[in-house]
């Protein structure tokens, strides 16, 4: 029953990947019965072995840890001697213990078979383990897991009122790189009465993981299938005033440590402190290309000088540990190398100075599997490389004839009959051009002069049918063919690419780009993904809008060119009401990202006077729409315009919209007050501005 339930939330995390939805993966715990006698205060704590330094018990007022494990007291007795005799109960296993108070914060445990054990009480400090653990990654599958963190947070409930906010009511919440995405996920599991926590979440190969980020900020590594338990004692995150600010509270020793699969490592790298020098990129502005690559270059090495001193000082650090910090410094530098393209264009260059990428090419290479899905950076490095040679490399020119976009929209618009048969009159028009000879272009022009000043009216739909025909092109993946050798790495990167049209443009895949990703990607893990997400989005293209009428047309306004008339025009129905206006795009993911705090804010703000008045740059219908409906973005007090161009670019430039997503709130009289109004991931923000216009 237990392999059957991990096989299920093994499925719902992969669905959860697939879509990129961030839903919290959760187990709830049920304390069972305790005996009324307690276990004794000498024993409470967590417990060393004293020979391996491995830690193997944890003993709490209401339950036990053993084997990443939490278990139920059957039974608690103390005999004459002061010895302690512990029934310990999981599911149907029954473990039997005794427990011998010994001195200097020592006390011996025996089980019912085996030897007594010496134990040492830990403390804030996890000692060093007596022998190197030589072991290796295992060889990347690139094959969809998970992994499972088990945790208790002691004194959870008993953090100050004024530390509450941040150390005690949030939940636990693990974040983790997915590589065909390029972003962080989240998942998220609630914490029991007692503090205890379980929760399992999609892993591909060896990860670093970014744990509880806002609460105790530790970075881990897992591989796929492992399951490790986590303790931290809450209370040595309290603030105080013997710390004299934020070094000295980062600096002070905090009880965390790990149990179970790579647990040897994990309690590595809580020990190991990064140096808290780091590249500025800022330092960029006064350099040029290669002054700031020696930049760069000179930090990593300090950073690498300090790490290699800790493994000096502690010989036994697993060369697990070894491998994960060195090549995690090693991309942290990539990384902050070709984020240095964006400073090109404000420099006005378009390729960096000689010797720049010979550095990286020598000092990156291309080829160590188990690094190219365990670090964040790593994904990012390799998309800007990619992107950096993309820019230099000639640009591929295409053309769409007129015949066959007029074919298009005959076949997948719905027009009126008028609209038809002009289109046919042009294909047919188009197919004289094309059988003519250079003698005969010049009278056909002239005959069809009148059908082409007509073919104006429509011109919106062959702008459309240019931009969707356009995005179904197939994608072209010569340059990451030619530059990624490794296969393992080619297949992760068509797949990135495939499924980054899909995500830029929320329409499926056509089937000519599907085969033509078939034979890109053999992988059957990665085909699946991006066939998952290609099936949603052909899934939304039919749904319908839950309201349609906030989709505005505005035929009517189409000879406006008076960017100020023009806006009085769109605005003039909801005088009266406060309204929230966004500029953005189906291309913008920033964009896309907040409008997934809408539902909130309106929830909020229901039965208000307010409207929500979207304006969509540079966005294909199809595309346009599918956003719309997955964001369920529709309702009385929600209005979206779709512009043609020229008209979008007047909105644009009248309220210097320079970057996307731009937010503007307009009073209940017209009048724009804020043209940089805060975005809807600060939600409680926004609702603040728009109600202090409501008063």
């Amino acid at each position: 029953m237990k392999k059957k339930v991990q096989i299920l939330l093994f499925i719902f995390c992969i669905y959860i990947s697939a879509t990129a939805k961030q839903n919290p993966v959760v187990e709830t715990f049920k304390l069972k019965s305790s005996p009324t006698s307690l276990i004794p205060d000498r024993f409470i704590g967590n417990w060393i072995n004293s020979q391996t330094c491995i830690w193997e018990y944890g003993f709490f007022e209401k339950f036990a840890i053993y084997r990443s494990e939490f278990w139920d007291y059957k039974a608690i007795e103390t005999d004459k001697n002061g010895n302690t005799n512990l029934t310990l109960v999981k599911d149907n296993e029954t473990l039997q213990l005794m427990l011998k108070e010994g001195k200097d914060n020592h006390i011996t445990v025996q089980t019912t078979k085996g030897k007594a054990l010496l134990y040492n009480k830990m403390e804030k400090v996890y000692p060093c383990y007596p022998q190197k653990d030589e072991s290796t990654f295992a060889k990347p599958t690139f094959k969809q897991d998970s992994a499972t963190i088990i945790g208790y947070y002691r004194n959870l409930n008993k953090i100050p009122a004024q530390f509450a906010g941040r150390l005690s009511k949030n939940p636990f919440k693990v974040s983790v790189s997915n590589f065909l995405a390029d972003k962080q996920l989240d998942y998220v599991a609630t914490f029991d009465s007692l503090g205890r926590f379980r929760i399992t979440f999609p892993l591909m190969n060896m990860q670093e993981l970014f744990v509880d980020w806002k609460r105790i900020n530790i970075q881990m590594m897992l591989e796929p299938g492992s399951t490790i338990f986590l303790y931290v004692d809450l209370a040595d995150y309290i603030p105080l005033a013997e710390d004299k600010g934020m070094d000295g509270f980062l600096k002070r020793p905090k009880q965390v440590l790990f149990m179970g699969d790579n647990a040897l490592t994990n309690n590595e790298l809580f020990k190991y402190k990064s140096p808290s020098l780091y590249i500025n990129q800022k330092k960029s502005e006064k350099l040029n290309d290669m002054g700031y690559l020696s930049y760069c270059d000179s930090v990593y090495k300090q950073r690498l000088a300090d790490l290699n001193t800790f493994i000096t000082n502690n010989p036994t650090v697993s060369e697990k540990f070894r491998l994960f910090t060195t090549e995690k410094e090693r991309y942290n530098l990539a990384f902050y190398l070709l984020q240095h393209r964006f400073d090109l264009r404000r420099k006005g260059k378009t390729k960096f100075d000689d010797g720049y990428i010979d550095y990286v090419q020598a000092n990156f290479p291309l080829n160590n599997e188990w690094t190219f899905t365990a670090f964040r950076d790593f994904r990012s490095f390799l998309r800007d490389y990619i992107d950096y040679l993309t820019g230099l490399a000639p640009q591929k020119t295409v053309t769409i004839l007129y015949k066959d976009m007029a074919k298009y929209i005959k076949q997948n618009k719905k027009v009126d009959d008028s609209a038809l048969k002009l289109l046919d009159e042009l294909i047919t028009a188009y197919e004289e051009f094309e059988n003519s000879n250079k003698d005969q272009v010049e009278a056909l022009q002239i005959k069809h002069k009148d059908l082409f000043s007509k073919a104006k009216t429509i011109n919106p739909l062959f702008q459309e049918a240019s931009a969707e025909m356009t995005a179904n092109l197939p994608i072209d993946t010569h340059l990451s063919d030619s530059l990624l050798t490794n296969e393992h790495l080619r297949q992760l990167w068509n797949a990135c690419i495939f499924y980054k049209q899909l995500d830029d443009k929320h329409v499926a895949l056509s089937e000519e780009t599907l085969k033509v990703m078939r034979t890109k990607v053999v992988n059957p893990y990665l085909i699946k993904e991006i066939e998952n997400v290609s099936n949603f989005y052909k899934n939304v293209s039919t749904k319908g809008l839950t309201y349609e009428a906030s989709l505005k047309s505005t035929e009517n306004l189409k000879g406006f060119k008076d960017a100020k008339v023009l806006f009085e025009e769109l605005i003039k129905p909801y005088k009266g009401k406060v309204i929230y206006v966004d500029f953005w795009g189906t291309w913008c993911g920033p964009c896309k990202e907040n409008m997934k705090y809408v539902k909130d804010i309106k929830n909020k703000l229901k039965d208000q006077d307010v409207v929500f008045m979207y304006f969509a740059n540079n966005s294909a219908e199809t595309s346009w729409k599918n956003v719309i409906k997955e964001m369920d973005l529709t309702g009385e007090n929600v209005i979206h315009y779709r512009l043609p161009d020229n008209q979008e670019k007047l909105i644009e430039q009248l309220f210097s919209v320079n970057k996307f997503p731009t937010y503007l709130l307009v009073n209940k009289e017209g009048k724009v007050v804020n043209m940089d109004a805060t975005s809807p991931k600060q939600g409680d923000v926004v609702i603040k501005q728009i109600t202090e216009l409501l008063k």
